[in-house]
């Protein structure tokens, strides 16, 4: 604070003080700060000076190579318990998980790649403790889509969406 010489305390003199150096500090700050596009950063390399995978910035938490059992007629995507645990269960509430152990959850399903919502049931397999996608899952993205054993497939679950996210990442030759 700034006294006057009659010992009072000058309010304003002390708010524009306190005004100019924050301006000022705030100057600094953005001098400091690269806006330069680059196609890499070394803030990326970690300090056992490796390059962080993509995958450690890929929203695909679930990547999956598609077998036969995936694209057959029995209509069903088979997913490991512990990646949907990893990447999935904790987005769901208590009631919802019920759903899903029993006789499942309709859930919607966003194709990335033709921009396509898609209604799939996702439950728990009770005789390989997996879980699965089914319903529709052969019509709506095998046959659609004309998938084979060997694709790798993506998903996610959007959490401010909440529906899941598909994409296929990569073709079989």
């Amino acid at each position: 604070m700034i006294t006057d010489d009659d010992g009072t305390q000058n309010l304003l003199q002390t708010i524009e003080s306190q005004t100019l150096s924050s301006e000022f500090h705030a100057k600094q700050e953005q001098r400091e700060v690269s806006t330069a596009l680059t196609l890499f950063d070394k803030s990326w390399v970690s300090s056992n000076n490796y390059m962080t995978t993509l995958t450690a910035v890929s929203p695909w938490k679930i990547m999956k190579t598609l077998t036969k059992s995936d694209i057959g007629s029995s209509s069903r995507l088979l997913l490991h318990q512990s990646l949907v645990h990893a990447h999935i269960i904790a987005f769901f509430s208590a009631d919802s998980i019920k759903k899903i152990e029993s006789n499942g959850l309709s859930v919607t399903v966003f194709d990335r790649d033709s921009e396509s919502d898609y209604e799939l049931v996702f439950k728990k397999w009770p005789s390989s403790k997996s879980y699965v996608f089914n319903g529709k899952w052969h019509e709506d993205f095998v046959a659609r889509r004309k998938l084979k054993v060997g694709d790798i497939i993506g998903l996610y679950w959007d959490q401010c969406h909440s529906k899941f996210n598909f994409c296929v990442l990569q073709t079989a030759r």
